[in-house]
């Protein structure tokens, strides 16, 4: 099992982000990479993942959100900035 560093991006009401560096395995699936990061008390359980998509060409983007009960489904590779590591 390799590990990677990873930047979690936690985006919520507030105008500001928090983002934390962590290490994880981007062959894990969400459920577990939710546990590992539950355990490094770098999100709460109410979290939820989202996939960042590109819209209008290019010029601007959106987050679709994945429902908890489909992090089984997800690998964390699937739903990260490659270019950046950015969750």
């Amino acid at each position: 099992m390799k590990e990677y560093n990873i930047i979690v991006n936690v985006i919520d009401d507030l105008p500001s982000q928090t983002l934390k560096f962590v290490r994880l395995n981007l062959e894990d699936n969400l459920l577990k990479i939710r546990q590992e990061l539950e355990k490094k008390e770098v999100i709460g359980n109410s979290w939820l993942f989202s996939k960042k998509y590109s819209e209008n060409n290019d010029t601007g983007y959106g987050f679709a959100e994945i429902a908890f009960n489909q992090e089984e489904f997800f690998l964390l590779n699937e739903i990260i900035e490659e270019n950046s590591n950015t969750l």
